[in-house]
């Protein structure tokens, strides 16, 4: 995502939840049906653009691994052992 409204936006948004919650209970996903979607990003395609702005933004890689796949594995693992 460019440097724009809508990305600060979601970067605002990520920030929050990570405040609220930690960076160990957030976790991007990719199911985008039933949302409206600015240009900047439109679908999962997209998601390499967010990534770019958080990582600009001074999220260091493992947040963002967090963010993109590990809080979903733990949380997958945890609930198939069970």
């Amino acid at each position: 995502i460019k440097s724009s409204a809508a990305s600060d936006v979601y970067k605002r948004q990520i920030d929050y939840l990570i405040n609220i919650m930690g960076e160990d209970h957030v976790a991007l996903g990719s199911d985008f049906d039933g949302i409206t979607l600015p240009d900047e990003l439109g679908d999962v395609a997209g998601l390499p653009r967010l990534i770019n702005t958080l990582r600009a933004s001074g999220y260091d890689q493992l947040v963002l691994d967090k963010l993109l796949w590990r809080n979903w594995l733990r949380v997958l693992k945890n609930v198939w052992q069970q």
